[in-house]
């Protein structure tokens, strides 16, 4: 198994049994406890990435305009952090609206 840490993403490289190829595993964890994350997969219908993200209970799925080799995930990486924040902007903006809709205590 080769493991490389690029930009907090975790990049696993794994051989599931001897029969299969390499299995690569991209994901950040987005707090201490592991329940809320990003993964980078890819879909094996369309044979192209996806960048799933699982926050505060929402699934978020989005294919990244970068499709890149499978030697080289930094570049995908880069584009992912971008729509990551994109998701958690939006969401950041729905709580606030939220809170304003509360009356003052």
């Amino acid at each position: 198994m080769k493991v490389e840490i690029y930009e907090k993403w975790k990049i696993t490289t794994e051989r599931l049994n001897h029969n299969e190829k390499l299995n690569d595993i991209v994901k950040i964890d987005l707090d201490t406890e592991n329940t809320y994350y990003c993964r980078i997969e890819k879909d094996l219908n369309t044979n192209k990435y996806i960048i799933k993200g699982n926050i505060f209970g929402f699934n978020f799925e989005q294919f990244p305009r970068t499709q890149i080799n499978d030697d080289n995930y930094h570049t995908l990486i880069n584009e992912a952090n971008d729509i990551i924040r994109g998701w958690l902007t939006v969401l950041h903006e729905d709580i606030l609206s939220m809170i304003n809709i509360l009356p003052e205590i």
